[in-house]
C-alpha cells in the first residue's frame, strides 16, 4: 500500500513555507517610538520624552488665515436706544410680579411681553399706567406690553 501524495496538497504547502520564510527574513524597520506618530511639519525642532527616551520631533506651526476670523468684532455697534431698552426691560422684569393700585404686571417669557391687568376703571388706569411707564421706564415702548 502506497499512499498517494496528491499534487494539489504539495504546491500550496511549498508556497506557504516560502511565504513564511520571506516574511521572517525581511528586515524590519525598527522605530524608537513604535505606535507614536510624531509630527514632522513646522519650523521649530523640539525634543519629546517617550518611554524614558528622548527623540527629536518637530511641532507643527499653525498659521491663521488672514481673511478668516472668529466673527467677533472689537467694536460694539449697539445703539443707545437698544441698550436702554434691554437694561430697562431687565430691571422691570426683576420687579415682576408688580402690583400697583391701578394695575398688576407679570412677564410672559414665551411671548417676551409684559402682561398688564388694569383695574377698573380701565380708561383712567390706562392713563395712570402710561404716565408711570413714561416716568420710570421711558425706553420700553408700549408694544412690549399686553393689556387685559
Amino acid at each position: 500500500m502506497k499512499p498517494e501524495i496528491k499534487l494539489y496538497y504539495i504546491i500550496p504547502a511549498i508556497f506557504l513555507v516560502i511565504l513564511v520564510v520571506v516574511v521572517l527574513l525581511l528586515p524590519k524597520n525598527k522605530s524608537e517610538t513604535p505606535g507614536v506618530v510624531i509630527p514632522t511639519q513646522g519650523p521649530l525642532p523640539t525634543r519629546v520624552q517617550l518611554d524614558n527616551k528622548t527623540v527629536p520631533s518637530r511641532a507643527p506651526t499653525l498659521i491663521p488665515h488672514p481673511k478668516i476670523g472668529t466673527g467677533a468684532s472689537d467694536e460694539q455697534n449697539i445703539s443707545k436706544e437698544e441698550t436702554d431698552l434691554a437694561t430697562q426691560k431687565r430691571e422691570l422684569r426683576k420687579k415682576t410680579p408688580l402690583t400697583q393700585s391701578s394695575f398688576t404686571m407679570t412677564f410672559d417669557f414665551s411671548t417676551d411681553q409684559f402682561i398688564v391687568v388694569l383695574n377698573a376703571p380701565k380708561n383712567t388706569n390706562q392713563t395712570v399706567f402710561n404716565e408711570w411707564l413714561k416716568k420710570n421706564y421711558p425706553g420700553i415702548p408700549l408694544d412690549r406690553f399686553s393689556f387685559k
